[in-house]
C-alpha cells in the first residue's frame, strides 16, 4: 500500500521500516535513520513541529493521530498524517508507527475553500452592485423631492412632489424585498425547498428564454440546513448554464426516499470535458464544498456538446 511503517522497541529504536515510508520521504538507497528522534531532527525543520513531534511519540499512547507538516531529503514538502499503536510481542511493548501522505487532498481541499472565499465575494460584490444601481438613485432621488417640498408653496406642485415621492418609497422597499430575496429567500423558510425552487423557477422564466422543466417528488419536510444548501446548490448550477452553457432547456427532478434526498439537474448545452476536479470551475467546486459540509455525495457527467448532468444525494435525518 501507499501508507508508511515503522516499528520501535520501547526504546524507540528503529527496529524496521517498509518501503512506502523509505520512498515517501525519499530514501532510496540511502540508509535509514537508527532512531525515531533522528528520523524526525531530520524531516521536521521547525522547532515547534519537532517539538510537538517528539513529544507526541513519547506519550506512545494508542490509537492518537496528528496531522504535521514534514520535508523529505529533497526538501520536498509533505502534510502527513502519523498514528502510532502499541503492540505485544512476547511480553515485550512494541510500537507501530503508521504515516500516510495526506498533502493531495490537503491541497485540494485548499483549492476548493480559496474556490469557496473567491464565490462569496463575488455574491458580496453582487449585493453591493445590487444596492449602489438599484437602491441608491431611488433614495438619492427621494432626498432631491424631499428638499422641493421644504421650499416649494405651491400646493399642486406639492402634491405631485408627494405623490411621485410615495412611488419611489415604494419602488425603494420593493427593491430592497428583491435584494433580501437573493440574500435569504423568505419563501425557503415559510414553504419549503420545492415552492422555492418552483419560486425561483419562474423568475428565471421572465429573464431568459431557457425553458425549465421541475419535477418534484417530495412528501416529508426536508431539514431546513440541507433545504439551504441544496437551493444554493441549484441556483449555482442555473447560473453555470445561462452564463457559460448556451443552453435551451434545464431538466430538474427532486425526490425523497429512506431519508434520502435526491437532486437531479441536467441541461442542454456544450458541456465541458469532465475529466478531473481540476477541469471544474469555481462554481462547481464550490457545490462540492457545500455537499462536503452535510455530507453529500455529488456525481458530474459531462463532454463537449453533450450538456451536463448532475447527481447529488444528501441524508434528510
Amino acid at each position: 500500500g501507499t501508507d508508511g511503517f515503522i516499528y520501535l522497541n520501547d526504546q524507540l529504536d528503529i527496529l524496521d521500516v517498509n518501503q512506502a515510508i523509505r520512498q515517501m520521504l525519499g530514501y532510496g538507497h540511502t540508509s535509514f535513520p537508527n532512531t525515531i528522534d533522528e528520523l524526525i531532527r531530520t524531516h521536521l525543520n521547525k522547532k515547534v513541529a519537532y517539538t510537538s513531534m517528539l513529544r507526541y511519540i513519547r506519550t506512545k499512547k494508542p490509537d492518537n493521530s496528528i496531522k504535521i507538516g514534514a520535508n523529505t531529503l529533497t526538501n520536498q514538502k509533505l502534510m502527513l498524517s502519523v498514528s502510532i499503536f502499541q503492540v505485544d510481542i512476547e511480553n515485550n511493548p512494541m510500537f507501530w508507527i503508521t504515516i500516510k501522505n495526506i498533502s493531495a487532498s490537503e491541497n485540494l481541499e485548499r483549492v476548493i475553500n480559496n474556490a469557496m472565499i473567491i464565490a462569496e465575494e463575488k455574491e458580496r460584490e453582487r449585493y453591493a452592485k445590487d444596492l449602489h444601481d438599484g437602491l441608491n438613485p431611488i433614495l438619492s432621488t427621494c432626498l432631491v423631492y424631499a428638499n422641493s417640498l421644504e421650499s416649494n408653496t405651491d400646493k399642486d406642485k406639492t402634491r405631485g412632489y408627494v405623490n411621485r415621492l410615495t412611488e419611489l418609497l415604494e419602488m425603494g422597499i420593493q427593491s430592497v424585498k428583491e435584494i433580501s430575496a437573493n440574500i435569504s429567500p423568505l419563501i425557503l423558510y415559510h414553504y419549503g425547498l420545492t415552492k422555492a425552487i418552483e419560486d425561483y423557477i419562474s423568475k428565471l422564466d421572465k429573464l431568459s428564454d431557457i425553458k425549465v422543466s421541475f419535477s418534484p417528488q417530495v412528501h416529508n419536510d426536508i431539514k431546513l440546513a440541507t433545504a439551504i444548501n441544496l437551493y444554493r446548490i441549484l441556483a449555482e448550477l442555473f447560473n453555470n448554464t445561462i452564463r457559460h452553457a448556451n443552453a435551451s432547456l434545464i431538466y430538474i427532478q427532486l425526490t425523497e426516499s429512506n431519508n434520502m434526498i435526491s437532486l437531479q439537474y441536467e441541461d442542454n448545452g456544450k458541456g465541458f470535458a469532465c475529466k478531473c476536479d481540476s477541469n471544474l470551475g469555481s462554481g462547481l467546486k464550490n457545490i462540492k464544498h457545500r455537499l462536503k459540509k452535510i455530507g453529500g455525495d455529488i456525481s458530474i457527467q459531462s463532454s463537449r456538446n453533450k450538456g451536463v448532468k448532475v447527481n447529488i444525494e444528501v441524508r434528510n435525518d
